[in-house]
């Protein structure tokens, strides 16, 4: 599904490599995991918004059933936590131009 929609899944673990081919020096990656339980809120959105893409997600072969079935169980449980945000930043030598990416 990302594929096809031109978009990369993993892009956070190769984030650094990308911002240094653009000629991005003192770099800095942070990824972080901003706590939300499970029950209403984020978690009931983004639940939801599985179920929506059921079909995408199993087209990819990637995803099972089983795997949306147990993420819908996670995204009920308000004992469950979870979110994962990443970003990355750089600066260009020649110029001092900073760019920041977020993901």
């Amino acid at each position: 599904m990302y594929t096809t929609l031109g978009m990369d899944y993993a892009l956070g673990l190769r984030l650094p490599s990308v911002l240094q081919r653009r000629g991005l020096q003192h770099l800095t990656v942070e990824h972080e995991a901003p706590l939300s339980v499970g029950g209403p809120g984020i978690a009931t959105i983004m639940k939801l918004s599985a179920e929506q893409l059921r079909e995408k997600y199993l087209s990819t072969g990637v995803v099972t059933e089983d795997d949306l079935d147990t993420y819908g169980r996670f995204a009920e449980d308000p004992h469950t936590l979870g979110h994962l945000l990443c970003d990355g930043r750089g600066q260009r030598a020649e110029d001092g131009v900073r760019a920041l990416f977020c993901a």
